[in-house]
């Protein structure tokens, strides 16, 4: 479907309650709505006042995409705040309650970055936007682990990447908003300009004198894109560290496929997992290298060399494992050096 065809189609949703299944759920048509007709008038405005050079040189199709990708991201920092969210957290302490959606995240009116992505997501599956989750995981200057996430979005045939919580858009030309960049580009070349919406508690950070993208510079950074990737586990002595860092593997949707690197010496070493729960996996099996095995519930040890990785086969769309914990104590001793 036509992005710019959108309104009128979710307008009709809107008054109707047979909407199929499948299409936009009901709680985020009307705001879908709203964030179409936005990046109409928005690219309307431009058209009606473009320089000679025509409509800053960009197809209107992505300039309809392009605005209604940053109202989606004011739309959700105003309307799931960060700063409601901090005060109720503060206030309410052991009694509140994370919202469990994106969709909740908009209606409690409170949100961090992973609701945030969760709603930016819904959002633009609604518009037909394609995107996906980045998601880092870094140690601070402080020395503790944390994360965080931002998004992609394939605008003109570039994924294109967006802080969504921190309002950031990262661009080549700071003067033009269509200039959007991807996170190779970032990662090689530095932040460098970005257009960043603002909001009261942006405002009240970057009066901290907080730089809001550290991330991206952050000591022992890894990411994954997509809820795929393969990350390299952290070690405290012979335990695995999952501060702020993912406790599963596998494909928790169709398409993506989350792996653990041991990340240790080339000794052999016994490995004990502590499996929580297992979803969705019929057929798959659990892959440590060269060996297979059931994924089931309970504690499971093996051996294995430091530089296996820790992945599940794909015949199931769906098939993740939940970790209590992972544990590895070598077999052997290390070797003298010489």
């Amino acid at each position: 479907m036509v992005l710019h065809d959108l309104l009128f189609s979710f307008l009709a949703l809107f008054a109707s309650p047979e909407a199929e299944a499948g299409q936009c759920p009901a709680d985020l048509i009307e705001t879908a709505a709203l964030v179409e007709e936005a990046a109409l008038g928005s690219t309307r405005f431009l058209r009606s006042y473009q320089k000679p050079r025509g409509l800053s040189q960009t197809p209107e199709d992505v300039a309809i995409q392009t605005f209604a990708v940053a109202e989606m991201v004011a739309r959700i920092q105003v309307q799931a705040s960060s700063a409601r969210y901090s005060l109720r957290r503060y206030k309410l302490d052991d009694a509140f309650e994370r919202p469990k959606s994106g969709a909740a995240a908009l209606e409690q009116g409170i949100g961090i970055c992973g609701n945030h992505v969760a709603a930016f997501l819904a959002l633009a599956d609604c518009l037909d936007i394609p995107a996906r989750p980045i998601k880092f995981f870094y140690k601070t200057d402080k020395g503790n682990y944390s994360s965080h996430i931002i998004v992609e979005v394939m605008i003109d045939g570039r994924w294109r990447i967006v802080d969504v919580s921190r309002g950031g858009f990262f661009l080549e030309d700071p003067a033009d908003i269509f200039s959007s960049r991807t996170l190779e580009d970032v990662m090689e070349h530095g932040v460098g300009p970005a257009f960043q919406t603002n909001t009261p508690w942006l405002a009240a950070r970057l009066a901290l004198g907080e730089d809001l993208f550290f991330y991206f510079d952050a000591d022992e950074l890894q990411y994954t894109r997509g809820n795929s990737g393969t990350l390299r586990l952290r070690w405290d002595g012979e335990t695995a560290l999952f501060k702020g860092f993912p406790v599963w593997i596998g494909r928790r949707e169709a398409g993506s496929d989350q792996r653990f690197a041991l990340g240790l010496d080339d000794r052999t070493y016994r490995l004990t997992l502590d499996i929580r729960g297992v979803g969705g996996c019929a057929s798959s099996m659990l892959d440590i290298g060269d060996q297979r095995i059931k994924p089931e519930p309970g504690e499971l040890s093996i051996d294995v060399q430091g530089s296996d990785v820790i992945a599940l086969s794909d015949e199931d769309d769906v098939c993740f494992i939940k970790f209590r914990s992972i544990t590895a104590s070598p077999v052997e001793p290390r070797k003298a050096e010489t």
